[in-house]
């Protein structure tokens, strides 16, 4: 070998062993996502329901399974070679003095063991407690179980119960992509010309809205990243307009998992050209706010409302304003112990002819006013579950009800009521004259008849 060539070999030897080691000192330092044949790492935090835990009205319990309970899903899209370690954290938005007390508990299960546990003594509104430290994530998907309580098996002082409480969920970790699928707050619509989540589509040129069963869209459809954290978890898409010029729309989020946001007011107002909407696939279980949820949808005769959430709801004011095509609603499902506004929640529904609210608790509700006025459909109406102790308006409550012929009231209180004091005016102005109303006492029927010159002791009967 001649030594022109053997330097040669010598150089192509050194320059070998030069690439060998930068490729070894990349591979020491790389977090495992950036190599060759490994697969791509990208693991998700979902929080179900929103990341919102909010409790009300606490009372002792003897169990966790009587908590106020919230989950929390980490999951794999591909297996990772790499190393997921979770953290979880919760901060005290709202927390009253009284449940600073060892008796007020949290406890964080996953997969049937403990995984960490507490107690609020000494905590303070705006603290953050840590519920998972560098938690590693053994499989493709975990799930947490959070539940909070006043532990009825320790001593309760009494400055801990009928408190309330709402509490923010956060997390952190190495490799990890969290994600809410939580819809994004919209301004509240003024008009069916306004747009649908800041797309080009007006409301009123929306035929139909489907909850797809994935957040995927298809390939050549106009989209909109709905998702509160613009982070791709929530889509809307939609093909282009028919021969009517309508728009046929569709909402996915990952995993199938739409939640609504905490203010859900005017949500689907407005959509005035929607005959039929389905929102079982929708989780409103973190909406406080539904306040004009459905206004103006006057052209809808089919709402499945079986899947709606409304236990943390307060707020139902104009939820069905104006729906004017509506014959009937199911309502069995709704949660209304913690609502306080009902004021014109059926108003102007006057193709409804039958209303079941048997199951609304009314205990906490101060605002009734026209809430079934000019409902005009309805011939029958029973509201002797309604608790009204703590109403403070309903005036026009009953207004040009005119073809009602039977209305159970028998738990309204009148005695403390002046008919004077304009939030109690005009309740039975107008109403069918052959009405027959049925009251708890002589009390209740004579205020009626002094306050109402349409009414007379025949439309009144004790029971």
């Amino acid at each position: 070998m001649n030594k022109y060539k053997l330097y040669m070999l010598v150089s192509i030897v050194i320059l070998l062993f030069s690439i060998g080691g930068s490729i070894a000192y990349y591979v020491w330092t790389s977090t495992g996502r950036a190599l060759v044949n490994v697969k791509v790492c990208t693991p998700y935090v979902s929080f179900i329901g929103g990341t919102t835990i909010n409790g009300g009205n606490i009372k002792p319990v003897l169990s966790r399974e009587e908590a106020v309970i919230k989950e929390v899903e980490m999951k794999a899209d591909k297996t990772c070679d790499s190393k997921i370690t979770m953290n979880l954290y919760m901060n005290l938005e709202v927390f009253g003095e009284g449940l600073a007390d060892e008796s007020f508990v949290y406890e964080v299960y996953s997969e049937g063991k403990i995984v960490s546990k507490g107690d609020f003594k000494g905590r303070k509104e705006g603290d953050t407690i840590t519920l998972i430290e560098e938690e590693e994530l053994g499989t493709t998907k975990k799930v947490y179980t959070i539940y909070i309580y006043l532990d009825g098996n320790k001593d309760n002082p009494v400055s801990t119960q009928n408190q309330s409480f709402r509490f923010k969920l956060w997390s952190g970790g190495e490799g990890a992509i969290y994600k809410e699928n939580v819809i994004t707050n919209i301004n509240r619509p003024t008009s069916s010309k306004d747009s649908f989540f800041s797309s080009e589509v007006m409301r009123e040129e929306i035929e139909t809205i489907t909850i797809a069963e994935d957040n995927k869209v298809p390939d050549g459809i106009e989209s909109v990243d709905i998702s509160s954290n613009k982070d791709g978890s929530v889509m809307m898409w939609y093909e282009d307009k028919d021969e009517n010029g309508m728009y046929e729309v569709y909402i996915g989020g990952e995993n199938g998992i739409i939640e609504a946001n905490t203010n859900g007011s005017g949500l689907f107002s407005y959509l005035t050209n929607i005959e039929s909407l389905d929102l079982s696939g929708l989780d409103t279980s973190n909406a406080t706010n539904m306040n004009g949820m459905f206004y103006a949808c006057t052209s809808l005769t089919s709402l499945d409302l079986s899947g709606l959430d409304t236990s943390n709801a307060t707020n139902m004011n104009n939820m069905f304003y104006a729906c004017a095509s509506l014959t009937s609603l199911d309502l069995s499902s709704f949660d209304t112990s913690n609502v306080t506004n009902m004021a014109y929640m059926f108003y102007n529904c006057y193709k409804l002819t039958s209303l079941d609210l048997s199951s609304f608790d009314t205990s906490n509700v101060k605002y009734i006013s026209y809430m079934f006025n000019r409902c005009t459909g309805l011939t029958s109406l029973n509201l002797s579950s309604f608790d009204i102790s703590n109403v403070e308006e309903m005036d026009s409550m009953f207004y040009y009800c005119k073809n009602l012929t039977n209305l159970d009231i028998r738990n309204f209180d009148f005695s403390n009521v002046n008919v004077d004091d304009t939030y109690y005016s005009f309740m039975f102005t107008d109403i069918n004259s052959n009405i027959t109303i049925h009251v708890k006492d002589n009390t209740a029927k004579e205020w009626i008849v002094s306050n109402f010159s349409n009414l007379n002791n025949n439309n009144i009967v004790i029971l």
